[in-house]
């Protein structure tokens, strides 16, 4: 899951590159009131699939015809994106610190995503990278995470930093020169990460307007609104089920990897709070499936899909296990507006 502040303006570009941007969201399960530029203050928060945003930004360049979408939409991004933790990034007092509370804190937006220090391969190179990782993104997703990256780095640092060089892991989607004139540097593809090449030693300078009272108060915002830096792993681990479901096989091995754990350090880190992963992975496919019956009228096998089940028969025997019905009586017993009727 993301939140929906990281995709705020997309409907509103599409609109401009002349196709129809809410119902492009409509077309991808994300509702468009939840992408406004301008909203009420809970739009931002809400969460939406992983899965949706990356096939959004992918068909917002299929519709418009851009090539370079998911660079246009990061021109329209920078730490505002991130909420109170803009505050907390924008106030410490180096970047080295910044990048690091980022990685602590970046779960609050998407669990699949992290951005870290890397070293150069080259011995003795006067070079460092900042990594940046999204396991669900496609090309212009990547484009657009890395180019926002970018412009955190951008704020952060007071103006140009001395970017390098920048890596990406996909062919280019569009000229070389859109990418120069978006990054001011040379771009590499097909690589085996996306790494913004900086000056060694640039972690260790200091971000413009640091201010340790107010990077505090918004430490302890965050720590009061969505817990401490380190989460507990129960709900990190429903946020990357979430996340998967139905897109692949959601397995202990893959969960553990995404969240940087050993599988046995996962297992036992579960259970010391008290869980156990196929009970999550149960919850978890339980209050999507459960919600998708009764909030919409996808057919059941579309549903089943979704929630990662192989055929409308398992799904039927689960939601008689969970609410001792099937899902043709769950789905008739909502009477939210604008359900229809079941679909077997």
């Amino acid at each position: 899951m993301i939140r929906a502040a990281a995709l705020r303006g997309l409907p509103a570009l599409v609109d401009e590159l002349g196709a129809d941007g809410a119902a492009l969201a409509r077309r991808h399960g994300v509702p468009p009131e939840l992408l406004e530029v301008a909203g009420p203050p809970t739009h931002g928060s809400e969460l939406i699939r992983a899965d949706d945003a990356a096939a959004l930004i992918e068909a917002g360049a299929e519709a418009t015809g851009r090539s370079d979408f998911g660079l246009t939409l990061a021109e329209r991004h920078g730490p505002e994106m991130l909420g109170p933790l803009a505050l907390v990034l924008e106030n410490s007092s180096t970047l080295d610190e910044a990048l690091e509370l980022a990685s602590r804190y970046l779960f609050i937006h998407s669990p699949a995503i992290r951005v870290f220090l890397v070293a150069d391969h080259d011995e003795g190179s006067a070079v460092a990278g900042l990594r940046y990782e999204s396991e669900r993104a496609g090309p212009q997703g990547c484009e657009f995470g890395v180019g926002v990256f970018h412009r955190i780095v951008l704020a952060l640092a007071g103006g140009p930093y001395g970017l390098v060089s920048v890596h990406l892991p996909h062919p280019p989607q569009s000229s070389r020169q859109r990418y120069r004139d978006f990054f001011g540097a040379e771009v590499s593809f097909n690589r085996p990460a996306s790494v913004l090449w900086v000056p060694n030693g640039l972690g260790a300078s200091a971000p413009t307007g640091g201010d340790s009272r107010l990077r505090h108060l918004a430490l302890a915002h965050l720590e009061a609104t969505f817990g401490p830096a380190e989460p507990r792993v129960g709900d990190q681990v429903r946020l990357v089920i979430e996340g998967a479901l139905g897109s692949s096989l959601i397995r202990l091995e893959a969960v553990a990897a995404t969240l940087g754990m050993h599988p046995r350090t996962l297992q036992r880190r579960l259970a010391r709070e008290g869980l156990r992963f196929a009970d999550l992975v149960d919850e978890v496919r339980r209050d999507n499936a459960l919600d998708l019956i009764r909030r919409t009228d996808l057919q059941f096998r579309q549903i089943a899909d979704l929630v990662g089940l192989s055929e409308p028969a398992a799904l039927t025997r689960l939601v008689r296990r969970w609410t001792g019905r099937n899902p043709s009586a769950v789905r008739r017993s909502t009477t939210a507006p604008g359900v229809g009727s079941a679909h077997p």
